[in-house]
Formats: C-alpha cells, structure tokens, sequence
C-alpha cells in the first residue's frame, strides 16, 4: 500500500496484512512483522527521521523501529494511541508530523519523540469529521495534508491548516507529494501532476493500471514511486 525510499537507496515497502519488507537488492527482500514486535501487519506509511529511526504508520497506531547488531526491532508508540495513522514524516530538527484517519486528533500533530510533546493544528475553517490520509513536507518547511475532501496546507510558522485551492476539493487524494515546482496527487480518480504551468491528470488512458492510485513518493532522485 505504500513505498519509501530511505537515503542509503534502499526500498521499503508496507503492505495490508502482510507487514513490511526492505528490498537487499539482487530480487532479495527481508520481511518484519510480529516477531520482529510489529503487532500490526496493516502497513499505511513509513518515514526515516534524522537519527535513522524508521516510523511506521499502521491500522493501529504508529510504530518505532530502530536497528541493533544488524536486526530492525518495532515498538509501538503512544502518541495517538491505536488510532490508524495514515500520514508521517520526519522534520530536519527530529520532530514528526503526524495524521491519523479517525477524526479523533482533531487536526493535524506535530510531536517530539525526545520530549513526549504533541501539538496539534487543526484546519482553519469548519471540516467536518476531519481525517488524514497522507502528509509530506516540501523543500520551504510547509505541510501538505491530504484527507477524503482534497489537500490543505500548514505554511511555516502557521497555526491552522488552508485550503489548497484546485479541480479536486471534493475528491478522496489518498497521497500527496510536494516538489520544488508543485506537487503530485495520488486520487480515487487518478494521478494529478501540478508542476509550474502543467496541471494534467492521468488515468488509465495513459497507462496507469487503475484509476485509483494509493500512494505517490518521490524518492531522493527525484523519481516517481506510484
């Protein structure tokens, strides 16, 4: 259900059901589930924060694996309790931005796993049963937050979440990807490219095997993971 790619090139990807698996390269993948203490095989997103700890967002709560004598152990945080979290990602200064998909947070959760501090911003105009179900950070510190009803945005240094204003306010983005030049959007209705001029969607028309697209991330290169 979602792909990652972590500064040393190596390719994590999360599945329903079936946990998490780390590609060694050569058509060789390591696998980590329960045994390795990831009680949830329900894998939604995974992030590297800047110490090297990998969080892994799940359909209940959100994990902390860190390696040791060469082996990924997992441990489940406190911060949102089993909440289903369908959004992280990891802040230069250690921080994480966390999104959970019941409306439960009430807002979008910036935590600090060396001091336990959560703060939470909520969305500037009403939303009902508010919920995520991805966040990504762009190059300028801004928050992007994709949810059932479109993309709001967190500006640096803001409070509240904003609108981000587009052809897709009401459609279910189940991704978001920001770049330097715009952003990519993963949707029930297909792949959405916004980068200067160029607001294109693509559908099955253009060669995607499905219309529906889960998950969108840009690797360090730049590339496309879809």
């Amino acid at each position: 259900l979602t792909a990652f790619e972590d500064r040393e090139g190596s390719l994590w990807i999360g599945y329903s059901g079936y946990g998490l698996a780390r590609s060694l390269g050569r058509d060789e993948w390591q696998s980590f589930a329960e045994q390795e203490g990831l009680a949830n095989p329900g894998v939604w997103r995974i992030a590297r924060d800047a110490s090297g700890g990998l969080w892994v967002g799940t359909s209940r709560g959100l994990f902390h694996g860190t390696q040791m004598d060469g082996r990924w152990r997992f441990q489940r945080s406190d911060v949102v309790g089993e909440l289903t979290v369908y959004g992280v990602t990891a802040d230069p200064d250690g921080s994480l931005w966390i999104g959970t998909f019941q409306s439960g947070a009430n807002g979008l959760i910036r935590y600090d796993p060396r001091t336990g501090r959560k703060t939470v911003f909520p969305p500037s105009r009403p939303f009902p049963q508010f919920s995520i179900t991805d966040i990504a950070r762009d190059e300028a510190g801004s928050i992007w937050v994709a949810t059932p009803r479109g993309v709001l945005r967190l500006a640096r240094g803001a409070s509240k979440l904003e609108r981000v204003p587009g052809p897709f306010e009401s459609t279910v983005v189940f991704s978001i990807a920001p770049s330097s030049r715009g952003f990519f959007m993963a949707s029930r209705k297909g792949l959405y490219i916004e980068r200067g001029p160029i607001r294109r969607l693509l559908t099955v028309k253009d060669g995607l095997k499905d219309n529906t697209v889960n998950s969108a991330t840009l690797g360090p290169d730049g590339a496309l993971w879809i």
